[in-house]
Formats: structure tokens, C-alpha cells, sequence
């Protein structure tokens, strides 16, 4: 994305989401979610100043491991007031801003995680991320689920069926966020809470435990460019990256490389009788990386030009 398109789409994301924030309920409050740890917020920056006039509120992450210092914020933010939604618009300037992948890649994360209205009291509504966002693991520890992180959140969404997904949202009204392509995007339910608990299954575990290197493997490959070849590159690359965990390779930076030549080579790139038979030899203890390390540019040709069809679905 250039940086002429860039500032258009941010200039109309900023647009819809004051329109759509300024016309809730007169109970509603709107937020701004950071997630400060990786990068502080300068507030000597215009309009940033007006963030240090705060108050801010917390997210008190339900987990005894978590240090309080990395507890994302919230921030509350009248779309009506001049100075907030010039904050709210330079907050969404900065997610487009922090979201190509060659700036992921240099490990800043993304700081804004989003974008919310409910008629709940601010603490009430940290207290519940807080809560929401730690979720029992099948292995029997506690997992902190960093839905802050828009490249998180985004994914965990779509794999949740309809009561999760109000679960997840509990007081808040309506959440907006930036998914990976660039969209803005708006979670919201017309249901009503009848519990806080998410209760995933282990499919859902399974895919959650894959979002770090599926995600990884999107930075790496890069081409992302419109929301339609999101979802298909994602389904591309997590399918590959569940094979590479059933074979046993477990380190994410080694499973994202695999998701990669998912989306780079061919979606079963690793059927093919070349890659088949090496993954079939390797020996314990073989990251994939070593696996494939002396395959030459026309062997991946090859498996490109070779490789079996995707099943029908």
C-alpha cells in the first residue's frame, strides 16, 4: 500500500468510525485500547498531549504471571469533542502506520489495538478484557490471550461461533479494529451476554496456538493486498502450519516457514514426493528449516509446477 492510499483509507476509516461512535446512545463511552508496552505513548506529540490528560483505566490482565506494567489501556474518548476525535482520527493514522509488514517486522507490534463504544462504566469494561482474556488451556495452565493485538483478536473471531462471540464482547457495544489487510472492521453481536466464558474447543485451541507463526508467515510473505485474499491466504497457511505441528515441528519462526511455502510454493507443497519423502527421513529433533536447507530453486519449481490440488472442500 502506498503511502498516498494509506493516508486515504486511514483519512476514510477515521470518518466512518467518528460517524458511527458519535451517534450511540447518550449512556455510551467510547475507547481507545492500547497496548503501550512495546511503545510508549510520547505525549509531547501532538495530539498525544491530549492523551497524558487521561484518565486512563488499566486492563488488569486475571493472570498471577502477567506483570501490571504490560497491562494494555483504556482510554475514554468523546467523538463529539474536538480534541478527542482529532486524537481518535491521529489513532487511526497510526494503525495504518504501524501495520505494513516490513514495519511488523522490525518487532514494534502493534500498539493500537482498537477501537470500542459501551454504556458499562470504564472499569467495568477493563475488568472484563481482563477477565475475557485469559482462557484455560487443554494443557491445564492459563493462557493469556493477547486480544489487544488487532493480528490476535481478528483471528480468534472468526473462529468463534455466535454465543462466543458475544461472550467475548460481554458490555462492549461494538469493537473496531484493523485486520491484517488493512480493513476496518467492526465485531459486533445482537445478542445478549448469557455467559463470560468462552469455553473453546480444542479445534479452537488448536488454531489459537498456530495464530503466532500463521502470523509470522504473513509478514514474511507480504502480499496481502486487498481483504479478499486474506481469508484464503490465512486458511492456506494455518492447513500448512497444523501438518507442520502434527509432524512435530513445534518452534513458531520454524512453523511460520512452513505456512510460507504454503502461500510462496504451492498450498501442499509439502505432498509433493521430493518434500514427502525428507519429511518422512528426518530425524528427531530436525527443524524444518534443516530439512529443506539444500533444496535448490528449481526443486521448488518443480514442487510448484508438481504438487497434488487442494482437496475439495
Amino acid at each position: 500500500m502506498s503511502d498516498t492510499s494509506t493516508q486515504d483509507a486511514s483519512i476514510r476509516s477515521a470518518h466512518e468510525l467518528l460517524q458511527d461512535l458519535s451517534t450511540k446512545s447518550v449512556d455510551s463511552q467510547c475507547f481507545l485500547l492500547l497496548d503501550p508496552t512495546l511503545r510508549p505513548v510520547d505525549t509531547d506529540e501532538t495530539p498525544w498531549e491530549r492523551y497524558a490528560e487521561g484518565p486512563h483505566h488499566p486492563v488488569p490482565i486475571a493472570h498471577p504471571n502477567v506483570n501490571p506494567a504490560h497491562y494494555p489501556v483504556l482510554t475514554g474518548l468523546d467523538p463529539n469533542c474536538n480534541a478527542d476525535a482529532l486524537l481518535l482520527t491521529h489513532s487511526v493514522r497510526d494503525a495504518y502506520l504501524e501495520l505494513p509488514p516490513h514495519v511488523l517486522q522490525q518487532g514494534d507490534g502493534r500498539r493500537i489495538g482498537g477501537w470500542l463504544a459501551s454504556n458499562a462504566s470504564p472499569d467495568d469494561v477493563a475488568l472484563h478484557l481482563g477477565k475475557i482474556m485469559v482462557q484455560h488451556h487443554p494443557s491445564g495452565r492459563d493462557m493469556w490471550l493477547r486480544l489487544q493485538d488487532p493480528a490476535v483478536l481478528w483471528h480468534v473471531w472468526r473462529w468463534l461461533h455466535l454465543a462466543q462471540r458475544t461472550a467475548l464482547l460481554g458490555p462492549i457495544e461494538c469493537f473496531y479494529l484493523l485486520n491484517p489487510a488493512g480493513e476496518l472492521q467492526r465485531l459486533a453481536t445482537n445478542e445478549q451476554a448469557t455467559s463470560s466464558d468462552l469455553d473453546l474447543s480444542t479445534e479452537q485451541w488448536a488454531a489459537i496456538d498456530c495464530i503466532e507463526p500463521l502470523n509470522l508467515a504473513l509478514r514474511e510473505w507480504g502480499k496481502v493486498r486487498h481483504p479478499n485474499q486474506l481469508r484464503p491466504a490465512c486458511n492456506t497457511a494455518l492447513a500448512a502450519i497444523q501438518r507442520g505441528k502434527r509432524l512435530g515441528f513445534d518452534e513458531a519462526a520454524d512453523l511460520a516457514s512452513y505456512g510460507l511455502c504454503a502461500l510462496a510454493v504451492h498450498p501442499r507443497f509439502d505432498f509433493h514426493s521430493l518434500l514427502a519423502t525428507r519429511l518422512r527421513m528426518r530425524k528427531p529433533g530436525d527443524y524444518f528449516g534443516d530439512v529443506v536447507a539444500d533444496l535448490q530453486p528449481g526443486d521448488w519449481r518443480r514442487i510448484a509446477r508438481e504438487a497434488p490440488a487442494p482437496e475439495a472442500s
